[in-house]
């Protein structure tokens, strides 16, 4: 895989996974992007994994950032930036002040997708490269990121 191949791989893994634990959103965690979703939708209401693996599938070839990210954002209303914010602004902690979802290693991981799609769309692969890097070493809420990426093939 070249720099190119390697970069948009990432990305389209990254999306896959940040929109994945986005659909754990409920209104209390953050009511204000909680009322741009439809919270009833199979997305929001357990499906989310499949349907995350459904919408991968459609972009596993895909070399256009905003064509990964367009099925995830109108399958949830919700654009990157507003993923971001779902993280780092709301409440996920649970009663024991922990995180089963979301919470401060998602606010890293989707800033890092952010950095990347922004290297991509600039076509620094350099700094795609180096970001590569710091992928490879992130920590969702139960262990290392690269192991959700296999969960794509997952239907």
């Amino acid at each position: 895989m070249n720099e190119k191949e390697k970069a948009f791989f990432f990305f389209r893994k990254l999306v896959f996974c940040v929109y994945s634990e986005v659909g754990a959103l409920k209104a209390e965690v953050h009511p204000e992007l909680a009322a741009k979703v439809a919270l009833t939708s199979s997305f929001f209401q357990g499906e989310r994994k499949k349907q995350a693996a459904l919408l991968y599938q459609r972009i596993e070839e895909e070399e256009d950032t905003a064509k990964i990210l367009a099925p995830f954002e109108e399958r949830t209303g919700l654009s990157l930036y507003d993923v971001f914010r779902v993280f780092d602004e709301g409440n996920w902690q649970n009663k024991f002040s922990g995180y089963n979802f979301g919470g401060p290693k998602w606010t890293r991981i989707t800033a890092i997708t952010m950095d990347l799609k922004r290297a991509i769309d600039d076509e620094d692969w350099e700094k795609a490269t180096d970001l590569s890097y710091d992928i490879k070493g992130l920590k969702t809420n139960f262990g290392l990121l690269i192991n959700e990426f296999d969960k794509t093939d997952r239907l």
